[in-house]
């Protein structure tokens, strides 16, 4: 049934091409042919393999055919057709067991050519042996409107299959890394053991060197001491029992010399310059310099990488370095120490403090500075402030009303807001010019923070001796309260008496000199309600 179709489909290519301008062929003929015309494959492993169609001198439109493959030696794995120069496919071509059928066109003119790729495909290999891969059923239909097989044979192509031997995997214990340089001359490598494998034989060796051979062991590892500095290449051959051999190698680099002591100068732009760049030179004859150790004032070490390096910025005054050069296998050279100096302008004065304050009172500081510098306070080494001198003048430098130059010295005052822990504080402070350039250090001012003190309106007191002092003022404030009132109601009980007693003298001369009864006795109820009064107020 499918020849049928592909002998109608193909005959319709030769239909349609009776419509078109035909080519007439005396004799002409195409082929095929497989590239690579011998596959060699190995066991599991692929290849792909290429079909070629060649008419030199008579154009084609159509061909097809089956690709049969020697399945007890291979396996198709896959079919493609990128690149061919068919571009119509009434079979998709496909791998179908051990056969790939294809059957394809191309429109008029059609191909002529030595070299028309047709399809690839890839094979795996399944087992040892040789074999053929074949075209069966090949055709060839020339574009000369009767559709002309013009095939001329039936190509193959030979397939060897080979079981494919590897090197034994070669690892190192002392020199893991082999592009890695190692201080350490002694080596210890292992290897593993294929199956199947018989025995080893190795060679170590070094240009300039006496080479280490073995033409036979079962071992799988090696040690091999005090080599010389250099590039070791290790070849180690496996062989197996069918004869069979393959070689693997490992590469052991080995540097146990430091480089030379460096040699180093150090550059400044000017004599305030606080980026001095640092010149090196060091050499190794072994894996070569691979970075610079440079130590400035016992700080964290700086690596560089290059010969010339631009440090941070340094402070002014003298400073001390130290450079040592390390090689790629990490032996480092004799350090080499020296000095600079940085000439930064003059610092500021501190020129008053309190000798103590209590814990949370500010620190008053007074000094002289750069009108347009700027300050830094220190606190044991810690910087804890900064402030522009311009906008912290002291209360009894005079103002200008044409202002200050930024380099005329003027006094400052800053009040040093600290929660700093009691004992003894080393302050000091460094001034940054207008410029850019650090200043050298103040002179240094020691103040106490005393633990246990506060300030009260300036003045200092131990906090017991006012929590005493408070407690005594509430004791007095309380008893000349209770004496105050205690006097004022005394006086007041003195005046009453006097008062109820000038009272009584009024009454008795009012009843002396009333005569009528009625009015004595209203005279009488009178009284004794002043009295009710009276008593009750002294009460």
């Amino acid at each position: 049934m499918i020849r049928i179709l592909l002998a109608l489909l193909l005959g319709g290519f030769s239909q349609i091409s009776l419509l078109l301008p035909v080519e007439t062929a005396q004799a002409a003929t195409a082929t095929y042919y497989f590239s690579p015309s011998t596959v060699d494959v190995g066991i599991n492993q692929t290849r792909t393999v290429t079909l070629y169609l060649s008419s030199p001198s008579q154009k084609i439109n159509s061909g097809s055919g089956t690709i049969v493959l020697p399945t007890s030696l291979v396996t198709g794995t896959s079919v493609n057709k990128s690149g061919s120069i068919f571009t119509n496919w009434p079979e998709e071509p496909g791998v179908s067991g051990s056969s790939i059928r294809f059957a394809g066109g191309l429109p008029h003119p059609g191909y002529s050519g030595g070299s028309g790729k047709i399809l690839s495909f890839t094979v795996k290999g399944w087992s040892e042996g040789t074999g053929l891969i074949t075209l069966n059923s090949g055709q060839i239909l020339a574009n000369d409107g009767q559709g002309t097989d013009i095939n001329s044979g039936s190509p193959s192509a030979t397939v060897d299959v080979t079981r494919v031997v590897s090197g034994a995997a070669i690892a190192s214990e002392t020199h893991p890394n082999q592009n890695k340089w190692y201080s350490v001359s002694t080596a210890k490598l292992s290897w593993s053991k294929p199956s199947g494998t018989s025995s080893y034989s190795y060679t170590l060796s070094k240009p300039g060197a006496d080479s280490i051979s073995v033409s036979s062991t079962n071992d799988t590892s090696a040690t091999f001491k005090d080599l010389a500095d250099g590039i070791w290449t290790f070849k180690l051959t496996t062989k197996y029992s069918d004869g069979k051999s393959a070689s693997s190698s490992f590469t052991l680099q080995i540097d146990t010399v430091a480089p030379s002591q460096p040699k180093v100068s150090i550059d400044t732009q000017n004599d305030k310059d606080q980026f001095p760049t640092v010149e090196m030179l060091s050499t190794d004859e072994g894996s070569g310099v691979d970075h610079y150790e440079i130590t400035i004032d016992s700080h964290e070490a700086i690596n560089s990488e290059t010969k010339s390096y631009k440090l941070p910025k340094q402070l002014p005054g003298n400073h001390a370095y130290s450079i040592i050069a390390v090689d790629k296998a990490g032996n480092k050279s004799i350090a080499t120490a020296g000095k600079f100096f940085i000439n930064g302008v003059p610092g500021p004065v501190i020129t008053s403090s309190p000798a103590f304050v209590a814990i949370l009172q500010p620190i008053i500081l007074r000094g002289t500075a750069l009108y347009g510098s700027v300050v830094q306070l220190y606190v044991d080494d810690k910087q804890v402030a900064e402030f522009y001198v311009s906008e912290y003048l002291s209360p009894s430098q005079e103002r200008k009303s044409d202002g200050y130059a930024a380099n005329e010295e003027v006094e400052w005052e800053y009040s040093l807001k600290q929660n700093f822990a009691s004992g003894p504080k080393i302050i000091f402070a460094t001034q940054t010019t207008s410029e850019g350039n650090d200043s050298f250090k103040s002179n240094s001012v020691n103040v106490r923070v005393l633990s246990g003190w506060i300030s009260v309106g300036g003045i200092i007191i131990p906090i017991p001796v006012l929590f005493w002092l408070t407690s005594l003022l509430l004791i007095l404030a309380t008893g000349l309260i209770i004496f105050l009132w205690r006097k004022r109601s005394a006086t007041l009980q003195e005046r009453l008496v006097t008062l109820k007693k000038e009272v009584d003298e009024e009454v008795e001369e009012l009843k002396d000199s009333q005569s009528n009864p009625e009015t004595k006795v209203s005279v009488e109820a009178t009284k004794a309600e002043i009295d009710k009064d009276f008593d009750k107020a002294a009460r």
